[in-house]
């Protein structure tokens, strides 16, 4: 296909002119409302024409509490201690043809058609990849000898370890949602004033905002750290006496060689819960995921003349988990 130029405009077959902004902006306004993960995330724009292509993102330890000294002794200076993560810019695309027949068919409307599809497909793309960096987080509560109700949403929250409560999200699948609907604990949306909740949310229980996502893993085999458990090794095992990390970390991503884990059976949802806000002594602390934008929805167009419209949309940027201690996941029953 041959370079677009874009500095010109070109008029459609169905007497629309195609302006690359317009069709962009009508895509970033579907992606951001087709997106589930809209609004329990930020975005970080700071790479936007800046070079290189990974982010290395620190995660800091707690110095821990103050201690007492006497008048004239010295303070021990603490070492902050972090960990860091790194995350490559990923580049994501779709691109749709529009022959001069379909848009001479008069039938529905194509541009509208293609710009919908774009957006649902960049947005697809981006929430799967936003849902699964809340994975990693090594913060797990395993109620799986039962299906998702109050209790092992309390066991999940109180994960957290807050002394005030903050406001959560709870991501659960669709086929979760009659048991918890059926909780006698859970508080459906329409209790509610307007705006108290998260948008999207069913309802509340145990002070989670609830949200239903088919992107909420499940698994019929999974793993789990058990010190009791099976060496993780690089390649090699065979199940009995070994397991391969390639195995492990499709349901435990934050598992590594060395480690030890334990196969489980019991087919399981893996539930997502997230702290939205910060604590009051911490206001400045990272938030659970961030989109690292280095640049947004770019649309492309090309005309081949006297056969179709090329239309073509691109951008660069990456989910990363910046903070691990603000997501819990809550396994139960599938």
């Amino acid at each position: 296909m041959r370079m677009a130029d874009l500095s010109k405009t070109t008029t459609l077959v169905n007497g629309d002119v195609f302006d690359p902004q317009v069709v962009s902006d009508m895509i970033n306004a579907k992606v951001e409302k087709k997106a589930v993960m809209t609004g329990y995330i930020t975005v970080d724009n700071t790479l936007q024409g800046q070079p290189g292509s990974t982010v290395t993102i620190p995660k800091w330890g707690y110095i821990g509490e103050a201690e007492e000294y006497a008048e004239g002794e010295p303070i021990d200076k603490s070492k902050m201690a972090f960990t860091t993560a790194s995350y490559g810019i990923k580049k994501i695309g779709k691109g749709v043809r529009l022959t001069d027949e379909a848009q001479l068919s008069g039938y529905g409307n194509p541009m509208g058609t293609a710009v919908n599809q774009i957006a649902m497909s960049i947005s697809e793309k981006l929430d799967n990849d936003r849902v699964k960096v809340m994975y990693e987080s090594p913060n797990i509560v395993d109620d799986t000898s039962a299906v998702i109700k109050y209790t092992a949403i309390v066991d999940g929250v109180d994960k957290f370890g807050e002394e005030e409560d903050s406001k959560k999200v709870i991501l659960i699948h669709s086929k979760q949602k009659t048991q918890l609907r059926k909780d006698p604990d859970f508080i459906s949306a329409d209790k509610y004033e307007s705006g108290v909740m998260v948008n999207g949310s069913i309802g509340r229980i145990a002070g989670c905002d609830v949200v239903v996502s088919n992107k909420v893993e499940s698994y019929k085999e999974w793993y789990k750290i058990d010190s009791a458990g099976k060496e993780v090794v690089e390649s090699g095992g065979d199940g009995s006496t070994k397991f391969n990390l390639s195995d492990v970390i499709k349901s435990l991503p934050f598992a590594k060689v060395g480690d030890n884990v334990t196969k489980v059976t019991t087919e399981a949802f893996f539930n997502p819960i997230i702290k939205l806000n910060n604590d009051a002594e911490t206001e400045d602390d990272m938030p659970a995921i961030t989109y690292f934008l280095k640049r947004g929805n770019l649309v492309e167009h090309d005309r081949e003349p006297g056969v179709a419209d090329d239309i073509v949309c691109t951008a660069y940027g990456m989910p990363a988990l910046t903070n691990d201690e603000k997501v819990v996941i809550l396994k139960v029953k599938a």
